[in-house]
């Protein structure tokens, strides 16, 4: 009796759990009762207005609405046609779904800060969704302030519009404004469609860089065959180091489905402008690129010290880490102009710097073949260089090695002052053999022009006496000069006259316009000095000293850096001062010295008095035009 129960209790069972089955999806009221039971578990986020069909068949609803804090959904009509039989092969099998007036909306984009297993399982669901047939109508995104449009129908052919809009560039890529449009449809057969898309872009700014204009048409054929076409116009790039702005750039290229990217532009700098076109095979794995530059007065440099205008027709080749430059460029203007350092001070070749930072390397190699001319309106002014250039020189370089050149650069016209002197650079001349470019020979000359008068009379023809008055004989021309033989890091400096003199007599002349038997002390200082720094290592410096040292009869003559204290200075990093001065010095006892410094061009002069009191002690006077004092000293001698 029990089995008897029980038995029928569980066909009983079996009977309200099937029809419930049946009822909940076979039926229409069964469809709404679902749409019921889902509403109230997401009961303020979900409505639906109404539902019609079977739930494992065809269905659909209407007036579905979606709200929570992240988006927003609603979709006036949605019909589905699903095989139930595909969940038995894991496949969800949509025969149709027809989406009217949809408007789904995401105030914001915020990305999700956990990644999960779930999320693979959850792409792979979407993986397994087979949709035959699908009608879209009307459907509206907005993501952020951007807004994407669909329209079509996808069954055995394709026939899908879209448009989308960006007006602000920067909600999807930092420190970028501008804004994004887009457009385009997918046609013809399901495996071999047509796909039609335009990008169009206005006032684009990304760090430095400006595109006023973009527009770029992407064409894949269904043959099969890929046409992608680009226009970018009234482009802008700023570039601080060089002080110029390229601007109303263009350009347009193509790709097609060998993977070969051709392109051709123009852009104005400055005044001038220049055409460029190239290349980018994107079928070879190194990518190679061919770029062509030809222009015309383009503005290459324009900054306070350095005005530059170049001519280029050059080609640009790059692959497998190495670029190659050839061709010509042109200078036909420019204004160079550098700081002008009162003084420089550098260490010899031989200074090493323990743990200094290396430079690094390109990490690319280069191989330079350049033609470098230069037009006529050169103008360089550096120190109290003026002159105009002239000339041309071809570059080469092979990878790993230094840069070399062959030519020559001259100077048209100049000049160079010093010590208040102009001289007229009679002969300027780079000259490049086949070495580094940062070492060329020199050929230069300066030279100046003066008349002096003569005088003669003095001496007596009857008894060579020379106690006559000298009378006035004439003028004479003579010609000054240096020269600078040598290459730029061995420079070579040599004095030369017309008619022939003694070294310190050019020297004199060069500098003060009068020989040097008319030279007062400090401008004996002077010469000194000056033919020192040509000629440091030269007879003439020291027999032209010791001439004068036995004409005075003086134990020490020099020039050298003399510190000197100043009591007025405003600041103690203003009271030592290093000023180049003339020193004499005589022995005038045994115990008993004079020494006097002339500042030659900081105004101090100072007498210093010693007397030796004993081997080791002595007593210092010191009057200067700054301060007085005196001074005891021990000394120690060691060998």
């Amino acid at each position: 009796m029990i089995k008897f129960i029980l038995k029928h209790f569980f066909l009983f069972c079996l009977l309200v759990i099937g029809s419930l089955f049946y009822y909940l999806t076979m039926t229409t009221p069964g469809l709404q009762t679902d749409i019921q039971i889902i509403t109230r578990i997401f009961t303020g986020k979900l409505r639906i207005g109404s539902a019609e069909g079977k739930l494992v068949s065809n269905f659909s609803l209407k007036n579905i609405s979606w709200q929570d804090r992240s988006e927003t959904i609603h979709i006036q009509s949605l019909s589905l046609g699903w095989d139930p039989r595909g969940l038995l092969l894991h496949q969800f099998v949509i025969n149709s779904l027809n989406i009217d007036h949809a408007i789904i909306i995401i105030p914001s984009l915020t990305a999700s800060s956990n990644t999960t297993k779930n999320d693979k399982s959850f792409s792979d669901f979407f993986k397994n969704i087979i949709v035959k047939q699908a009608r879209l109508n009307q459907i509206s995104i907005q993501l952020a302030n951007a807004e994407i449009n669909l329209h079509g129908t996808l069954q055995k052919n394709w026939d899908l519009q879209w448009k989308a809009n960006l007006p602000e560039a920067g909600s999807f890529l930092k420190n970028s404004k501008g804004s994004l449009s887009m457009m385009g449809s997918i046609t013809g057969p399901f495996f071999t469609p047509n796909l039609i898309a335009r990008f169009r872009g206005k006032n684009i700014v990304y760090a430095n860089q400006k595109i006023n204009d973009l527009d770029v048409a992407i064409n894949i054929l269904a043959n099969p065959d890929m046409t992608a076409h680009f226009n970018l116009s009234s482009g802008e790039i700023r570039i601080p180091v060089l002080g110029i702005t390229p601007r109303a750039i263009h350009l347009q290229g193509n790709i097609t489905l060998t993977k070969k990217l051709d392109f051709s532009g123009t852009f104005i700098s400055g005044k001038g402008h220049a055409e460029l076109r190239g290349s980018i095979d994107f079928n070879h794995p190194n990518y190679p690129i061919v770029l062509q530059v030809k222009g015309s007065q383009l503005q290459a440099v324009n900054l306070p010290e350095y005005n530059i205008l170049i001519s280029p027709d050059i080609t640009l080749n790059f692959a497998r880490q190495n670029l190659k430059v050839q061709g010509t460029i042109l200078i036909p203007s420019a204004e160079i102009t550098p700081q002008n350092f009162s003084s420089t001070v550098t260490l010899p070749g031989d200074v090493v710097f323990v743990h200094a930072k290396k430079t690094p390397a390109l990490p690319f190699t280069t191989r330079l073949q350049l033609t470098l001319t230069l037009g006529n309106k050169i103008h360089l002014t550096y120190h109290d260089l003026t002159a105009d250039l002239g000339g041309n020189v071809h570059i080469t370089q092979l990878p790993g090695t230094p840069i070399n050149a062959v030519g020559e650069l001259y100077t048209k016209k100049g000049s160079y002052t010093a010590y208040g002197q102009t001289l007229k650079i009679q002969t300027g001349r780079l000259i490049y053999t086949g070495g580094s470019l940062m070492n060329p020979g020199l050929t230069i000359s300066a030279v100046k022009k003066l008349k002096t008068v003569n005088t003669g009379g003095n001496v007596s023809h009857f008894s060579g006496t020379t106690s006559l008055q000298p009378v006035y004989t004439g003028t004479q021309s003579i010609t000054v000069g240096i020269e600078v033989l040598g290459t730029l890091d061995n420079p070579v400096f040599n004095l030369y006259s017309s008619p022939a003199m003694a070294q310190t007599d050019i020297l004199s002349y060069l500098v003060f316009g009068f020989p040097q038997s008319q030279a007062s002390g400090n401008q004996y200082g002077a010469i000194l000095s000056a033919l020192s720094s040509l000629n440091p290592n030269t007879a003439s410096a020291s027999h032209f000293t010791k001439n004068l040292q036995e004409k005075w009869g003086l134990t020490e003559m020099s020039v050298e850096s003399v510190q000197v204290f100043n009591p007025n200075a405003t600041s103690s990093s203003n009271s030592v001062v290093s000023a180049t001065s003339f020193v004499v010095g005589k022995k005038l006892s045994h115990n008993l010295s004079i020494h006097y410094s002339v500042g030659l061009f900081y105004p101090v002069s100072i007498l210093n008095l010693r007397y030796k009191l004993a081997k080791h002690w002595a007593i210092q006077s010191e009057t200067s035009t700054l301060d007085n004092g005196a001074d005891v000293f021990y000394t120690i001698e060691r060998d």
